[in-house]
Parts: C-alpha cells; sequence; structure tokens
C-alpha cells in the first residue's frame, strides 16, 4: 500500500484530467472522480 500513499498525488491529478475529460465529452465520469476523490484523501494522509 507504501506506493499507493507515494504516488497519490500524482494518480489523483491524472484522475482529475480523466474526470475532466469524460466531462467534456458527455460521458459520465463517476468512477474517474471517484478515484481521484480518494486519491486526494490518501495524499493528504501523507
Amino acid at each position: 500500500m507504501s506506493g499507493t500513499y507515494k504516488h497519490a498525488v500524482r494518480r489523483a491529478a491524472e484522475m482529475r484530467a480523466a474526470a475532466d475529460m469524460l466531462d467534456e465529452l458527455d460521458v459520465p465520469n463517476a468512477m474517474a472522480a471517484a478515484s481521484r476523490d480518494l486519491l486526494e484523501r490518501l495524499a493528504a494522509e501523507k
């Protein structure tokens, strides 16, 4: 699990970009947004 915390900031940014792109394409982004939210929480814990 240490790798998850180590890379959480970068992965959150990637999921934020993915969620934004899906939003622009009018595609549901629930999974990308949920992943982004989780990764942002993990990054804040570190």
